[in-house]
């Protein structure tokens, strides 16, 4: 296990998705947000999401944001921490 300096464990996951989807329909057409997307953030980590509009960051965003994966496919985890 390792550890930072303010003793915060930086293998602990602090958001987690598996193959996480979410697609919309559109009339006849399916859109599809996320294709499986797989990430873990870790304590102690700053990231960057970039991408061009549409390419389905803040769609991600609301997904972690609820702790799961509503009306989309795929875990995603948000442990809570105290």
């Amino acid at each position: 296990m390792a550890e930072t300096a303010s003793h915060i464990r930086s293998d602990e996951y602090v958001v987690r998705t598996k193959d996480l989807k979410k697609h919309y329909r559109m009339g006849d057409e399916t859109i599809e947000a996320l294709k499986g997307v797989t990430l873990d953030i870790f304590r102690g980590e700053y990231i960057s999401l970039m991408g061009p509009s549409g390419s389905g960051k803040s769609t991600l965003f609301n997904m972690i944001g609820a702790g799961h994966a509503v009306a989309g496919r795929g875990p995603c985890r948000v442990p809570q921490f105290r």
